[in-house]
């Protein structure tokens, strides 16, 4: 025998206007937007770093960064855990 056809009923969302005002007077003042292409929180300066760590720059041709950072994702690492491992595989402890 079919089933017959019924549509489950949607319930609207309860909007409460009041908790609405008190979370938008909670949040972070307005202020300018900030320009695409700058970091909330911009990274370290040379010096800051951790603790047995320097930072380096390193420039790379543009078609590999995004193929570097695939990689990195896929094995679940950042960029700097596979930047580290390439250099102790390939340049080793000499």
């Amino acid at each position: 025998m079919a089933k017959s056809k019924t549509q489950p009923t949607i319930l609207k969302p309860v909007f409460d206007p009041e908790a609405a005002l008190r979370f938008a007077a909670e949040g972070e003042p307005a202020g300018r937007p900030e320009p695409c292409g700058q970091e909330k929180n911009p990274p370290q300066k040379a010096g800051k770093s951790r603790a047995g760590y320097t930072e380096v720059t390193v420039l790379i041709r543009d078609e590999l960064l995004p193929r570097a950072r695939a990689e990195a994702a896929r094995k679940g690492r950042t960029l700097d855990e596979l930047i580290e491992k390439l250099i102790t595989k390939h340049v080793g402890k000499h």
